[in-house]
């Protein structure tokens, strides 16, 4: 029987890019354990945990960027086009 792979690349690609690696590792490592037969029932669990909350972090993180606005009145945004243009 195979257990199913919560830590499949997809879900890994959507971790922090600083726990990548390392959760890649941790996969294959548990992917070779399963090979041997190996009972990694609890270790996949713990991964699928940390994998949830490294995608819970990045999500946070990217919903915490702020909108740039820029009031009309200011001569930078009034001239916007013409800074666009001499970049």
């Amino acid at each position: 029987m195979t257990l199913p792979d919560p830590a499949s690349s997809s879900s890994i690609d959507d971790c922090l890019h600083r726990d990548q690696r390392r959760l890649r590792g941790e996969r294959d490592r548990l992917r070779a354990e399963r090979q041997r037969g190996n009972d990694v029932a609890a270790a996949a669990a713990a991964l699928a945990q940390r994998i949830a909350a490294s995608v819970a972090m990045r999500a946070a993180r990217a919903a915490s960027v702020p909108v740039l606005v820029y009031p009309q009145d200011l001569p930078v945004s009034a001239n916007r086009d013409e800074i666009r243009r001499a970049i």
